[in-house]
């Protein structure tokens, strides 16, 4: 992450920060991923022995009314 928050800037021996939006970006291309492209079955009950399946997870993100 730490590469994404600093770029070279313009040859000069410091690095330069990005934008809070750039880097805003960068969270939601690369570390906010979609569920719904998953290579598992979501639904699938013995998916994860202690959870069970996503899409009644406790502790995914989407079942968190409050953080949305």
């Amino acid at each position: 992450m730490l590469k994404a928050v600093f770029r070279e800037n313009g040859g000069q021996r410091k690095k330069q920060a990005v934008s809070v939006r750039e880097l805003a970006q960068w969270i939601r291309d690369t570390l906010m991923l979609t569920l719904a492209d998953a290579v598992f079955e979501r639904e699938d009950p013995d998916l994860f022995p202690a959870a069970g399946a996503c899409i009644t997870c406790l502790t995914r993100t989407g079942a968190n009314t409050a953080l949305f």
